[in-house]
C-alpha cells in the first residue's frame, strides 16, 4: 500500500499523511475529508488516482511481469510474466484463481480481457499471439502466426470481433477474434540527469541540457516544455548558454561537439563545432553574441565564430588538468576558465594570450567561474568546498574563501547588480552570499534530492533557477527581504485565545544559519504559523519520504510521487516532477494530534 509505512509506525498518520494526499474524487476523500478540517492541506501535487502501491501485492510469477488488465467487473486480474505462463487473480484476495495458462514459448508482454470476459489474449516474444478461455485456461484457437519478431502489444476491438496486434518487425496486424493492450502515457521531461541550466535574457525561458543527450526550452511561468527536445548530441549535454538577444542556445557535449540552435524552431543553425580531442564541458556566448567559448577535458580552451562555427583562433593553453568552466567578461575583451588543475586563467579574448598569472588559492579542482557584471570580479566554486572572489585586474583574492558547504561547490553566478553570488553544491542545495563581504544572507535554499549541477540568476535578479541530478529544474524566489523568524510567532495552545490554529510540537532548541539558538519561551508547549503561506518548513529537512523536525522527529510523510517537487521555502516552480505546495495553517500534530477531527460536522 502507498501509505503502509507511515501507518505502520504511527496510527495517526492515516489522517496526518494519508488522507490529505488521498484522491479529492476517492470513496475515502469524499467521505473523512470533511470531518477532518485540521490536517494538512495540499494545495498542489494531489494524487489524481490512487498510485499502483495502493493495491495487493500479486506473487507466484517466477520472472518479470510485462503487463496486468482488469476483468470487466473488476473482480478479476490478469498478468502476463517473463517466466512464460499467463496468470489469473482475484482481486480482492490476491489468490490465483486457476492454473497458469502456459503455450507461449517465450516472455509473454502484453495480455487482455475480452470486452465481455469471456476471454484473454496474449502476446508473446515468441512472435504470437494467442487466445484463452477466461472459465477453463484452455486455448480457444490455435496460435495466431505472422508476425516476423517479438509481439510487444495486443488488443481487442470494442465488439470484442477483432485482436489487433504490435510487434518489433515494425507492423501492426488485425485478427479476427478479440481484443488486449498495454497503454503507458508518453514520458515527459528529461530522461536522466539534469548537467546545466540558464535563463534566457528576459527571464521567460529556461534552458535546460541532460544525461540524456537533449536540449529542452522551458516556460518559466508554466513549467511545461516549449517544444520537442533538441536533439544531435550523441553523448550527455553538459552545459548549455543562451545568446544576449535570445535567439539562440549554445550547447557543448561529451560527444567533443558545440551545437547552436534557434530557439524559435529547435532547428541546429550551422554543423557541430568540432576541434576539441574530449568531452567539451562548457560553453557561453560573448556579450555581443558574435563569438561562443568552450572549454574541454582536452585541457584546451576554445573561441567560435558563432556565425559561421570556425575556429577564430589557436587552442587556448596553459591548463595542466581538464577545463571545467569558462565564461566571457561583460565587455567581451576577456574570457575565464577554472581548471582541475586548481587554478583560474584570464584571457584576452582578442589574441588568445594569458593576461596575468594563474589565480591560486583553491585547494582541489576549480570546477565554475564567472565574471561579476561590471567585469571587475571574478567568481570560482571549487571542490575545495568554497567559494572565492578575485580582482578581475590585479588577480588577487578581495575576500576570505566563502566557507559553509561540507561538499564541492559546482557552480556559481553573479546576480545582474553584481551584489550577490549564489552557488550550488554536491550537498544538494543552493546558497545566496553577499557579493562584497562574503557572508550568506540567507537559509540554505533545500529540496534537491541529488548534486546541484548548475545554478543561475534571471535577468531581473528576482529567480534563481537549478538544475540537479536529481533530474529536476528548480526557480527560487531570490528576495532577501524577510529574517528568518518573520513568520513565527509562540503561543500556548491550551491558554491562548487567538483565530489561529496552533501546530502542536514540542518545542526544542532551533537554530539559524549562523548557529545562533532562536529563543522560544519554555513556558511554551506549542508554536504555531499565523498563515497559510508561511515557510514551514524551513527547519525541516526530508529524510527519503519524511519530513523531519530539527531534532530528527517525524512530522510527516510525503508519497513518491511529490517527494521530489516538494516546495520548500523560497522555492517558486518546480519542472521535471510533481509540483507540491503544503499548506500548514490547519495543521495539528504532535500530542494534540486527534485535534484534526472536526466537531463541526455530523458523526461518521
Amino acid at each position: 500500500m502507498e501509505f503502509l509505512e507511515p501507518i505502520t509506525l504511527a496510527a495517526p498518520h492515516i489522517y496526518l499523511s494519508a488522507l490529505p494526499f488521498a484522491p479529492q474524487a476517492s470513496k475515502v476523500s469524499v467521505h473523512f475529508l470533511k470531518h477532518f478540517q485540521k490536517t494538512l492541506t495540499v494545495k498542489m501535487g494531489q494524487m489524481e488516482d490512487w498510485s499502483e502501491k495502493c493495491f495487493i501485492k500479486l506473487g507466484d510469477h517466477d520472472g518479470r511481469v510485462g503487463s496486468v488488465a482488469f476483468y470487466p467487473d473488476g473482480r478479476h486480474i490478469v498478468s502476463g510474466s517473463y517466466d512464460k505462463p499467463v496468470r489469473v487473480w482475484d482481486a480482492q484476495a490476491g489468490q490465483s484463481v486457476m492454473d497458469p495458462l502456459k503455450g507461449h514459448d517465450c516472455y509473454v508482454t502484453s495480455v487482455v480481457f475480452s470486452p465481455d470476459g469471456r476471454h484473454i489474449v496474449s502476446g508473446s516474444y515468441d512472435k504470437t499471439v494467442r487466445v484463452w478461455n477466461s472459465q477453463t485456461g484452455q486455448s480457444a484457437t490455435d496460435p495466431l502466426k505472422g508476425h516476423d519478431n517479438w509481439v510487444t502489444s495486443v488488443a481487442f476491438s470494442p465488439d470484442g470481433s477483432h485482436i489487433v496486434s504490435g510487434s518489433y518487425d515494425k507492423t501492426v496486424r488485425v485478427w479476427d477474434a478479440k481484443t488486449g493492450q498495454s497503454v503507458m502515457d508518453p514520458l515527459k521531461g528529461h530522461d536522466k540527469f539534469v548537467t546545466s541550466v540558464a535563463f534566457s535574457p528576459d527571464g521567460r525561458h529556461i534552458a535546460s541540457g541532460s544525461e540524456d543527450k537533449t536540449v529542452r526550452l522551458w516556460d518559466v511561468q508554466t513549467g511545461q516544455s516549449v517544444m520537442n527536445p533538441l536533439k544531435g548530441h550523441d553523448n550527455m549535454v553538459t552545459s548549455v548558454a543562451f545568446s544576449s538577444d535570445g535567439k539562440h542556445i549554445v550547447s557543448g557535449s561529451w560527444d567533443n561537439t558545440v551545437r547552436v540552435w534557434d530557439t524559435q524552431t529547435g532547428q541546429c543553425v550551422m554543423d557541430p563545432l568540432k576541434g576539441h580531442d574530449r568531452f567539451v564541458t562548457s560553453v557561453a556566448f560573448s556579450p555581443d553574441g558574435r563569438h561562443i567559448v568552450s572549454g574541454s577535458n582536452d585541457k584546451t580552451v576554445r573561441v567560435w565564430d558563432a556565425q559561421t562555427g570556425q575556429s577564430v583562433m589557436d587552442p587556448l593553453k596553459g591548463h595542466d588538468n581538464w577545463v571545467n568552466s569558462v565564461a566571457f567578461s561583460p565587455d567581451g575583451r576577456h574570457i575565464v576558465s577554472g581548471s582541475d588543475d586548481k587554478t583560474v586563467m584570464v584571457w584576452d579574448s582578442q589574441t588568445g594570450q594569458s593576461v596575468m598569472d594563474p589565480l591560486k588559492g583553491h585547494d582541489c579542482y576549480v570546477t565554475s567561474v564567472t565574471f561579476s557584471p561590471d567585469g571587475w570580479h571574478i567568481a570560482s566554486g571549487s571542490s575545495d568546498k568554497t567559494v572565492r572572489v578575485w580582482d578581475a585586474q590585479a588577480g588577487q583574492s578581495v575576500t576570505d574563501p566563502h566557507k559553509g558547504y561540507d561538499n564541492w561547490v559546482t557552480s556559481v553566478a553573479f546576480s545582474s547588480d553584481g551584489s550577490h553570488i549564489i552557488s550550488g553544491s554536491h550537498n544538494k542545495t543552493v546558497r545566496v552570499w553577499d557579493g562584497q563581504i562574503g557572508q550568506s544572507v540567507m537559509d540554505t535554499l533545500k529540496g534537491h534530492d541529488g548534486h546541484v549541477t548548475s545554478v543561475a540568476f534571471s535577468s531581473h535578479g528576482k529567480h534563481i533557477v537549478s538544475g540537479s541530478h536529481d533530474k529536476i529544474v528548480r526557480v527560487w524566489d531570490a528576495q532577501t527581504d524577510q529574517t528568518i523568524m518573520d513568520h513565527f510567532t509562540t503561543s500556548c495552545l491550551s491558554t491562548c485565545s487567538t483565530s489561529s490554529i496552533a501546530v502542536a510540537l514540542p518545542i526544542l532548541p532551533i537554530h539559524a544559519e549562523d548557529g545562533s539558538k532562536i529563543d522560544l519561551s519554555d513556558s511554551y508547549k506549542t508554536f504555531f504559523c499565523c498563515c497559510h503561506d508561511i515557510p514551514f518548513l524551513k527547519f525541516c529537512h526530508r529524510n527519503d519520504n519524511w519530513v523531519m523536525l530539527p531534532d530528527h522527529r517525524y512530522l510527516l510523510w510525503v508519497p513518491d510521487q511529490n517527494k521530489s517537487g516538494l516546495f520548500w521555502p523560497r522555492t517558486t516552480t518546480v519542472i521535471g516532477c510533481t509540483p507540491t505546495s503544503l499548506q500548514f495553517k490547519n495543521f495539528v500534530y504532535g500530542i494534540h494530534w486527534s485535534q484534526c477531527f472536526s466537531s463541526l460536522h455530523d458523526p461518521i
